[in-house]
């Protein structure tokens, strides 16, 4: 099958908003980028889910491409945690404390990845229900439950109770005879709660559960976030930029996986911004071109790095010259 480049573009926009809004706290539109991008993720990953696929099939794809490389995404943010924290504290006493090793303080970001493989699962036997819409409707209104309530369970099951909706309907989008008929119509009735969540800073922070509003206003706020960037990566896909986004977009999960711990990236990224505009030390974290460079560089860096992850480390993500589905 010919791979559908706007689907990656559609990630490579993803992952652009997502640094942007995790590396610049001063992003004007951060609010907006909060609304959707993670939602995003889950809404696309739903495109390819395949009823057919084996149990054991599906199981082992999945470890081998999301539960492995979130493990050596956090081994080598440990590895990195434990030499910085010795290097300014010179003892060992902190690696006692079992705080020091949640997500939270190594690297926050990797709850996609762990709520991400429990929810595709979730997804999978789910959808091989005869009616699988009353029990993603019934999966709904248990993230609703668990959304309204504040209750966080363990492995960010709450978390995919919330989006495992996103999923079927990212599925039903893609499988659609006009697709983009059906993301206009979507956007046509989600983008003014899109709008309005936007302008009254609804605030949404999907991987601490916690949110200003209710379920509905929720859903459809990133619903039609959602439905603009996969129409924008539509039109992008005619485009000459096309091979960059694509780009972007299959290495995406390297990105994130990287782009938490980009401090050391700041003494290059303060040069830059100062050769266009001289900005005070005590300013520039809150400076615009301060943020979309390093967006840039933080963005690029991380691509290089994940790009020679892929090549040198092959069995870590997923890829085999010996498996060829997976390496596609």
């Amino acid at each position: 099958m010919k791979r559908d480049v706007s689907v990656d573009i559609a990630k490579g926009l993803g992952i652009i908003l997502v640094v942007w809004g995790h590396t610049f706290n001063a992003c004007p539109i951060r609010n907006w980028i909060y609304l959707f991008h993670m939602p995003l993720f889950f809404f696309v990953a739903g495109f390819f889910m395949k009823k057919e696929e084996e149990d054991a099939v599906f199981l082992y794809k999945k470890v081998r491409t999301l539960l492995i490389p979130f493990l050596f995404f956090y081994g080598c943010s440990l590895a990195i945690k434990v030499l910085l924290k010795y290097h300014s504290t010179g003892d060992w006493t902190f690696l006692t404390f079992s705080k020091f090793y949640t997500l939270s303080n190594i690297n926050y970001p990797l709850w996609f990845i762990v709520c991400l493989f429990f929810t595709v699962i979730i997804f999978h036997f789910f959808y091989k229900l005869k009616y699988s819409y009353i029990g993603f409707i019934l999966l709904a209104i248990i993230g609703a439950v668990l959304f309204r309530f504040q209750i966080s369970l363990p492995l960010y099951l709450s978390q995919a109770f919330v989006v495992s909706l996103l999923l079927y309907m990212g599925k039903l989008c893609y499988s659609a005879k006009n697709r983009i008929k059906t993301l206009l119509i979507l956007s046509l009735i989600t983008l003014p709660f899109f709008v309005y969540s936007g302008i009254t800073k609804v605030k949404i922070d999907l991987g601490a559960l916690t949110m200003n509003c209710n379920f509905i206003l929720f859903l459809f706020s990133c619903l039609g976030g959602i439905s603009l960037t996969c129409l924008l990566s539509i039109l992008l896909a005619k485009t000459k930029l096309s091979g960059t986004m694509s780009t972007l977009g299959r290495y995406s999960l390297f990105i994130f996986g990287l782009h938490a711990n980009n401090r050391f990236l700041d003494p290059v990224v303060i040069k830059l911004t100062n050769l266009f505009n001289d900005v005070p030390p005590s300013m520039i974290h809150e400076n615009i071109g301060y943020g979309i460079i390093k967006t840039i560089i933080c963005v690029l860096f991380f691509l290089v790095i994940g790009i020679i992850l892929k090549k040198i480390f092959p069995f870590f993500f997923g890829y085999s010259p010996d498996d060829k589905i997976l390496a596609k």
